[in-house]
């Protein structure tokens, strides 16, 4: 299965840094981290309301998550088993969409959003890490 993921180096060191000057900083990277994770999350639920068959079940169950070293979008749980057939699709189950694959087109919701918003993603992160080390290391 393809994991979509936007990398970012040298940001165990920038967490070492940020606490080194305040251990409010960490913290604070962190909810801002969830701030740009709750936005993907808010697209991939649209995304699975305007879908149709179970897909729209699925977006109650959108979560965003975030630790100072990342962000993860949450789909599914107990209360909804079937988010996983709803997101890639089966070749077996017909409530489901056809199975894309599990290359870099994978994923009818929240792959699809990661993949439309990935600039943006990264130009949030940015502009988010831009700001924070701008009021951490004001010199």
């Amino acid at each position: 299965m393809a994991v979509e993921k936007i990398r970012v180096d040298g940001l165990k060191d920038l967490r070492r840094e940020l606490r080194a000057v305040d251990v409010a900083f960490p913290k604070e990277l962190r909810l801002r981290t969830k701030k740009i994770a709750d936005g993907v999350a808010a697209g991939t639920a649209a995304s699975f309301a305007s879908r149709g068959g179970v897909a729209p079940k699925v977006a109650a169950s959108v979560k965003a998550l975030a630790q100072q070293t990342g962000a993860q979008i949450k789909i599914g749980g107990p209360r909804f088993p079937y988010a996983l057939g709803a997101e890639f699709g089966s070749v077996q189950y017909k409530q489901f969409p056809p199975w894309k694959g599990s290359g870099p087109g994978a994923g009818y919701s929240l792959y699809e959003t990661i993949r439309d918003r990935r600039q943006q993603i990264i130009d949030e992160y940015a502009d988010m890490l831009t700001d924070l080390t701008a009021k951490a290391f004001p010199n």
